[in-house]
């Protein structure tokens, strides 16, 4: 989301005008008077120098916003709005009680008063204005989270054609088909449960629909399809599991393990190990996968389907999350951490 400060100063400006248009007019019942301070020297400056200094309250709570909301907990960045409010109060009175007095010779306020009065007299300005900074930035995040779903629901819909055309490509296809086939025919009870695991595996890429899953749908389709790719090769594939116990049932977005996987298989040597790690913190998953490189795809580790699996991480968890890559030519290795949903 882009930090719009040009634009909350756009109907900053509009909202003061008319503040004060109206705060002129209820006071003197006269449109014509509610102009006259565009036309007296004192009440010209004053308003003025109002204008600058009203700026900090929606510009300090806009700006707090944007950097901490759904960073920090909702009683701190309560407590910094309010202290965006009381750093706005002490903005003004530099501005119209120092600088003012020193520039034009006269302040906004006459008399002696308090510092515990001139807080509470400014109390009333510093809520309209920062509220309004407030909800500026609101309709800009819902406009933002807004767009964000849309992009979405394209990106999911991208991801599970190229899934079916990658990872359930027809060449996959035809070798486990052949592979069922074979099995069939000499017999096998092998076959059945071939069949089964492939009908899963096109069954969650096709109609797994959910914005979240429980972990327990991903590792079944992760399992299905090791299951089935092993089915290829005529040496054994050595697949090093370590899920950690209890974890099964936290939620996550749907196919944002399985592309690593697949990019193992497609570019690993798989003779070495293939080592895949699961385990959980108090506010993370955390996922790892490791393989040797296969010399003849050394330079083509990665590819589009892992920049599309990398899209849609920063589209569902923004900045919450973190993806670490390492590739030296021989060793692949990916460390993914995400929030719990």
């Amino acid at each position: 989301m882009k930090y719009k400060i040009g634009k909350l100063t756009f109907w900053y400006l509009i909202l003061f005008f008319l503040f004060a248009f109206h705060a002129d007019l209820s006071a003197s019942l006269d449109f014509k008077k509610a102009f006259d301070w565009l036309f007296k020297y004192k009440s010209f400056v004053s308003n003025m120098t109002t204008l600058i200094s009203f700026f900090a309250y929606p510009f300090l709570s806009y700006t707090i916003l944007y950097k901490y909301y759904e960073r920090i907990p909702n009683w701190l960045l309560t407590l910094l709005l309010l202290l965006g409010v009381l750093v706005g109060i002490g903005f003004r009175y530099l501005t119209q009680e120092l600088v003012q007095k020193i520039l034009f010779g006269f302040g906004n306020y006459y008399g002696n008063y308090s510092v515990g009065y001139y807080i509470w007299d400014n109390i009333y300005y510093a809520l309209i204005f920062t509220a309004f900074g407030i909800i500026f930035y609101f309709i800009q995040h819902s406009k933002y989270k807004e767009v964000q779903r849309r992009e979405l629901l394209v990106e999911n819909k991208k991801t599970e054609l190229a899934f079916l055309r990658s990872q359930i490509n027809p060449h996959f296809l035809f070798n486990v088909l052949n592979n069922i086939y074979t099995l069939v025919y000499q017999k096998s009870d092998d076959s059945l449960v071939a069949v089964e695991r492939l009908t899963q595996l096109l069954r969650y890429a096709i109609y797994e629909q959910e914005e979240k899953v429980v972990l327990q749908k991903e590792l079944q389709g992760i399992d299905d399809f090791i299951a089935l790719q092993k089915m290829r090769y005529a040496y054994p594939i050595n697949i090093q599991l370590s899920i950690e116990e209890g974890i099964e049932e936290t939620q996550l977005a749907p196919f944002v393990l399985l592309p690593f996987i697949e990019n193992a298989f497609k570019h690993g040597n798989l003779k070495e190990a293939v080592k895949i790690e699961l385990k959980q913190t108090k506010n993370e998953l955390i996922f790892k996968c490791r393989n040797h490189i296969a010399q003849q795809n050394k330079d083509e580790q990665g590819g589009v389907g892992l920049e599309n699996v990398k899209r849609r991480l920063e589209l569902i968890y923004g900045n919450k999350h973190s993806l670490d890559i390492k590739n030296n030519g021989k060793i692949f290795d990916v460390l993914l951490e995400i929030p719990l949903l």
